[in-house]
């Protein structure tokens, strides 16, 4: 996860000039689900710099097979999301609210 988030960090640093977050203070402290409606991968770049607390995404699982990023993503615990099986992946999600 570490690993993931420095990249992240170079990839904001390069490509976001300027990130602006309202409403941080209004959130509570433990589990939480995020939504994200995003057309490209920024999202999943800026949420680990806005939010303390280790982040799990739920993720295309074709995502998983891309050399490097694949290797990454299961490190650092993300989620497969596989076509027809998204209630499986949700519960997964589930496990990490606890």
């Amino acid at each position: 996860y570490s690993l993931i988030k420095s990249i992240f960090r170079i990839y904001i640093l390069m490509c976001i000039p300027k990130i602006s977050v309202t409403g941080h203070k209004n959130l509570i402290e433990g589990p939480k689900i995020v939504v994200a409606n995003h057309p490209n991968m920024t999202d999943s770049c800026v949420l680990p710099f806005i939010f303390p607390e280790k982040l799990t995404f739920l993720i295309q699982a074709s995502t998983f097979s891309v050399p490097i990023m694949g290797f990454l993503l299961r490190k650092s615990g993300q989620i497969p999301v596989i076509k027809g099986q998204g209630k499986q992946a949700l519960n997964i999600a589930l496990e990490h609210l606890w």
